[in-house]
């Protein structure tokens, strides 16, 4: 099985990225001696966020918790495949993998399709399916 919600690793790179701009932005102008209102009005941020972003040494990093397997997450593999097999019908699919048992809505097959389809406009290689998911996964601890 592939790693949960395939979509979310970009999501999350963005955002760890994100945060490590803002941290470095908000000590650079309290470097340069502006006040935490002024560091907020120039961000275009809360003034209790360069306050909290003050008192880290290092950008912060954000735990992402996943408390239970998505209902999707058995099916992604078979998703997959039927897309390197040239189904990328999401309808279609919907209806295979609901024929299998999927309980879920037809919306998380298209987050998913939608997903692969950008994969491939922007060249990026699909993701490999893998063995199995792991024990930290089963149990809903991030990897």
């Amino acid at each position: 099985m592939t790693n949960l919600r395939l979509d979310r690793k970009a999501s999350k790179a963005r955002a760890r990225e994100q945060a490590h701009k803002l941290f470095h932005s908000i000590h650079a102008l309290s470097k340069k001696g502006m006040k935490n209102a002024q560091v907020a009005r120039e961000l275009g941020i809360h003034r209790h966020t360069v306050e909290k972003y003050l008192a880290f040494k290092i950008p912060p990093q954000r735990r992402h918790f996943t408390k239970k397997v998505s209902t999707i997450a058995p099916y992604e593999d078979y998703i997959l495949k039927r897309w390197k097999e040239g189904c990328h019908n999401a309808r279609q699919i919907h209806r295979e993998i609901a024929g299998q048992g999927y309980p879920g809505a037809y919306q998380n097959v298209v987050r998913i399709t939608r997903y692969l389809k950008e994969q491939e406009v922007l060249g990026k290689p699909l993701p490999d399916t893998s063995p199995g998911i792991s024990a930290a996964q089963a149990a809903g601890i991030p990897s």
